[in-house]
């Protein structure tokens, strides 16, 4: 996932590609063989401005204004990192914690003006880099890098950050355009698959990934994924009332067989990413069917549906982005009528 963004900084002729938004005579012709995609480029960007709002609308829930906020969502990403980082962190937190107002009205305003940038298709060049930046503060000081340096970190918990995600996937989009897309364009759902190259090395090296994370000794201890699963139990809020029984049934069942259920998420992690990258255009839609899946499993039964309906979330998790990449390569329903139609046998004259 990480080399598919060090991938578009290091290729120049990933910047000089030429602009979708002026094709030559030669694109148009290749265009009208290709299959489409379901996805413009204009609405992933507008989902994921759409996602930024809904983060600073989280942001501003009565319990941010608390010490819950320090307690229940700045405090936990200390424990088990570097010592540097853990005393830098440390430092974060005794800062925000004496003024939390001014931080979280801050947060909201700074992500909001940057979901809606990205949904009114004002200066999105420059939203990108301004959203990069904010979202590898948000990152490191909010996220404690996703816990990648603890030895803990899983992407069935929310490995490797929802805001890295954001991150990834407005580069994949806006950095293949010479010139700001267009959002008053017509939105003829015009981008094929071959133009969606990083998007699908996201994906793919995402599942691979999250594989990797599984490898950790601290998830082949007895009872790591059935506790950390219970940690996510909200009683008497609307959060557990729609998923705490699952989230009981799914963290007894796993603790007698997680030494098994973790090899079988390695395998099907990195075997997922490789079927991904490595599938022909034909056969990849099968791969997508099954990181939809996989993807939707993992934001409702360990990710507890980022916990939005908690008071204490301030993002939706990464699932809905894993989702969105997957959808990001999925063919429209145009497409797949045609390449009915051409697979279809003719008559005999």
């Amino acid at each position: 996932m990480f080399s598919a963004l060090c991938f578009m900084l290091c290729n120049r002729e990933f910047f000089s590609m030429e602009s979708k938004l002026q094709p030559t005579a030669k694109t148009k012709a290749m265009k009208k063989s290709l299959p489409t995609l379901l996805l413009t480029d204009k609405a992933i960007l507008q989902i994921i401005g759409a996602l930024w709002l809904l983060d600073a609308f989280l942001q501003i829930q009565p319990s941010m204004f608390s010490m819950n906020m320090v307690n229940g969502t700045l405090l936990p990403i200390i424990q088990n990192q570097p010592p540097l980082i853990a005393a830098n962190l440390n430092w974060i937190v005794a800062v925000s914690s004496t003024h939390l107002s001014l931080l979280n009205w801050g947060i909201t305003l700074v992500q909001a003006a940057i979901g809606v940038a990205l949904l009114t298709g004002r200066w999105i060049r420059e939203t990108v880099v301004i959203s990069a930046v904010w979202g590898l503060i948000l990152w490191y000081a909010g996220e404690g890098l996703s816990g990648l340096l603890t030895g803990q970190s899983s992407a069935l918990f929310g490995a490797p950050g929802s805001v890295l995600l954001y991150i990834i996937i407005t580069f994949v989009i806006v950095l293949q355009y010479k010139e700001p897309i267009d959002y008053t364009a017509a939105n003829d759902r015009s981008v094929s698959l071959q133009q969606r190259v990083f998007m699908r090395r996201a994906l793919g090296g995402f599942w691979i990934f999250a594989g990797l994370l599984q490898l950790q000794p601290y998830w082949w201890q007895y009872g790591q994924i059935s506790n950390t699963i219970s940690t996510l139990y909200n009683p008497g809020t609307l959060q557990g009332a729609l998923v705490d029984p699952i989230l009981h049934g799914l963290a007894a069942a796993t603790l007698p067989v997680e030494g098994l259920l973790n090899a079988l998420l390695v395998v099907f992690f990195i075997a997922l990413g490789v079927w991904i990258l490595a599938a022909k255009s034909s056969s990849l839609h099968t791969a997508l069917v099954v990181s939809l899946i996989g993807a939707i499993g993992l934001w409702w039964f360990f990710e507890a549906f980022g916990m939005v309906f908690s008071g204490m979330s301030t993002d939706p998790n990464t699932g809905p982005l894993i989702i969105l990449m997957t959808l990001a390569l999925w063919e429209s329903p145009k497409s797949f009528s045609l390449r009915a139609i051409q697979i279809a046998p003719q008559p005999q004259q």
